[in-house]
Formats: structure tokens, C-alpha cells, sequence
């Protein structure tokens, strides 16, 4: 998902969404993201964690 495409607000509630979704499709007990573009989530949802990165 681009976040110039979708706008800041936007692409961070998508990527909360996705997140919640994984959680509910997999049963897991915590989601690790990473990339480029975690740097830009200012919040994440319960139980998410960052990966890599600085």
C-alpha cells in the first residue's frame, strides 16, 4: 500500500486493519511488522511489535 496514494490517515488505519486481521486469521498471540514505512506508524494496535530497522 502506497501511503502518498492513500494519505497518512489513511494508509495507518489500513495497516492497523491488516494487522487485526492477521491476528484474527492466525491465532497468535503477537504481530511483528517491518519495513521502511513502520517508521511512520506513530501507534500500533495491542500486542504488535517492530522489527529491524533504527
Amino acid at each position: 500500500m502506497c501511503r502518498y496514494f492513500f494519505g497518512k490517515q489513511k494508509w495507518r488505519l489500513a495497516v492497523c486493519d491488516v494487522i487485526e486481521r492477521l491476528r484474527a486469521a492466525l491465532q497468535v498471540d503477537y504481530v511483528v511488522v517491518g519495513g521502511g514505512n513502520v517508521a511512520h506508524m506513530e501507534e500500533l494496535p495491542p500486542n504488535t511489535r517492530i522489527h529491524g530497522g533504527s
